[in-house]
């Protein structure tokens, strides 16, 4: 863990001998904070830190020439859940300059970082400016007052879980993003480690966690000008317009019948049913782990395969209607045990699986069908 020094900036030499102009008069630079392991090696340009001014934190990147949001300089990195993040500094209103002056140069606010405001339960308005170009992953992730957010026509990326269990009740995609991270709404990093997977499922079996999710989100649209994500229909959604894939959505989100794999309604806590239309061939890992409003769900007869941790946490799902003769193949990625099958993990034992006239000895024989308790022919 970098330990970092707060250096006042009454001190009129910082960093070498060599005087350096006064600071911009206009702009107040509260401090600085020095990264000791800060040096990139490849140009061997020593970082200027960490400022904060008017505010807000910012650092320095791209060889001292840029600015990117940061968090408010709290040692450390913030914890897995959402309710153990560092408490934000920010609250209200805040709004994100383009420039920053400091020592008479101004410099360009490019970035948000990754938990730039996570854990900000107080912060109710952002205005993040046309200068920005990528926000972070889990950037505004707890954000529970956070109720709108205009994102600029320049942000290419937005990261993992950026707007998590945020306080959102919709959302615009501007057609400048080329690069969605997974769960942008809700759930968790498909990139952690086993470890904290594992912390997630017994966190579920055993404690009954709340699962975070943007829950108020009813709206997401995207720019009908992008290249790359499309919310045809009004679907409520976000496609991958290329491959067709329903990469994340919200309470209200159709899928439409030109979706051929679904990636994510992953914590979507507000969903209530779902169709799936004849489209799609297979859902993906995870796609509706921690839907805990999910009652019924229909699985059409071209889907072919199932991800691992599909409905893992449903604990309210009611009926699955499946309209394959043969059982779709589930897949095992991340099981405890070779041969363990987690898919539905926490869906209720009172589950009835409802699947074609005459089929029902097919499924009652295979894994994890044959763990339904009650099987119905009656599709």
């Amino acid at each position: 863990m970098k330990r970092k020094l707060l250096i006042m900036l009454f001190v009129p030499v910082l960093l070498c001998c060599t005087t350096k102009p006064a600071p911009d008069k206009s702009i107040k630079v509260d401090s600085l904070v020095i990264d000791s392991a800060s040096v990139n090696i490849a140009d061997d340009t020593e970082s200027l830190g960490m400022i904060k001014v008017d505010g807000i934190y910012y650092e320095f990147i791209n060889n001292n020439t840029e600015m990117s949001v940061v968090r408010n300089g709290i040692e450390g990195q913030p914890f897995f859940y959402p309710d153990d993040v560092y408490p934000g500094d920010y609250s209200g209103k805040v709004v994100i300059p383009n420039f920053v002056s400091y020592e008479g140069k101004s410099y360009k606010v490019t970035s948000i970082e990754d938990y730039a405001f996570s854990g900000c339960d107080s912060l109710t308005s952002i205005t993040i400016p046309k200068t920005i170009k990528s926000i972070g992953e889990y950037a505004f992730m707890g954000c529970e007052q956070l109720r709108s957010i205009t994102i600029p026509n320049s942000v290419t990326c937005i990261g993992d879980g950026a707007f998590s269990a945020c306080g959102l009740t919709s959302i615009t995609i501007p057609k400048s993003v080329t690069s969605i991270g997974s769960h942008v709404f809700g759930g968790f990093c498909s990139g952690i480690n086993n470890q904290k997977i594992y912390m997630l499922i017994d966190a579920f079996i055993n404690e009954g966690t709340d699962v975070r999710s943007c829950k108020n989100l009813t709206s997401i649209k995207v720019d009908k000008g992008n290249r790359k994500y499309d919310s045809r229909d009004n679907c409520n959604a976000i496609i991958e317009t290329k491959s067709n894939t329903l990469i994340t959505g919200c309470k209200n989100t159709i899928i439409p019948n030109s979706v051929k794999s679904i990636e994510s309604l992953k914590c979507c806590t507000g969903l209530t049913s779902i169709n799936i239309p004849n489209s799609v061939k297979n859902i993906q890992n995870w796609a509706f782990f921690g839907c805990t409003s999910l009652k019924s769900i229909t699985i059409p007869n071209s889907v072919t395969s199932i991800g691992d941790y599909v409905f893992f946490g449903c604990s309210k799902l009611k009926n699955i209607y499946i309209a394959r003769k043969t059982s779709p193949k589930i897949k095992i990625d991340y099981g405890y045990e070779e041969g363990n099958y987690y898919s539905f993990e926490g869906v209720p034992k009172s589950c009835t699986l409802h699947v074609p006239k005459g089929c029902k000895k097919a499924y009652k024989n295979k894994e994890p069908w044959r763990n339904f308790s009650k099987i119905i022919d009656d599709l």
